[in-house]
């Protein structure tokens, strides 16, 4: 399978903020991963609800997430529309 061929990427981080933001562990995966996806592909962060920070420190190439869900929430991130 293609990353092309893909329509939803659940995605991991350390931390994220309610507009979609993701702090990672730094080795860069997803990032290549996610510069890689169709536009229409959704993004969905998943973390717990005590991993939402106000803001995660953000670098051009890092990509929004669509939604960010916890187990109390669903949140709407800006993704990648800006």
């Amino acid at each position: 399978m293609a990353v092309t061929d893909l329509d939803l990427v659940l995605v991991p981080g350390v931390a994220f903020d309610k507009r979609g933001g993701r702090l990672g562990n730094g080795a860069g995966y997803y990032d290549r991963l996610l510069s890689q996806v169709r536009a229409d592909c959704l993004l969905v962060g998943i973390c717990y609800e005590s991993q939402l920070v106000s803001a995660v420190v953000t670098e051009p190439h890092d990509v929004f997430m669509d939604y960010v869900i916890t187990e109390a929430a669903l949140y709407r991130g800006r993704g990648r529309e800006g």
